[in-house]
């Protein structure tokens, strides 16, 4: 049986690196610095401190809730309910109510209040 060659590139200018250019190394940049904006981009990383990208709206959300899901929170004796006591600011159209009822939000949609009122129920508007 013959013996199998070794590949440790001994005598080769570019120990299988193709180029000769290709084998440099990065030195005492360690590899972080030199990717997207160098040690500062890295450090604000590993800081947590990194930048956010897009665009930030100045008002906060609205809680909103759609009709289908008030549906959920009414029982049958319910004829009134106020929505700032289960945590939402607005009424939103989605979906049809069961049965007419009372209810107590700080805004509603246009759709939403139109539904309310068909049914036979009443949008009532109450200050924040």
């Amino acid at each position: 049986m013959a013996k199998k060659k070794k590949k440790k590139h001994r005598g080769s200018r570019t120990h299988g690196r193709g180029n000769t250019k290709h084998g440099r190394g990065r030195g005492s940049r360690k590899g972080t610095a030199s990717r997207k904006g160098g040690r500062n981009y890295m450090h604000l990383v590993k800081k947590g401190l990194k930048r956010k990208k897009g665009f930030s709206t100045k008002k906060p959300e609205e809680t909103g809730i759609n009709l289908t899901d008030i549906n959920e929170l009414i029982t049958e004796e319910t004829e009134e309910i106020n929505l700032k006591e289960h945590g939402y600011e607005k009424v939103l159209g989605g979906g049809q109510l069961k049965k007419p009822i009372k209810i107590k939000a700080q805004k509603f949609s246009s759709s939403a209040e139109r539904k309310i009122e068909e049914k036979g129920g009443k949008a009532i508007k109450i200050d924040k």
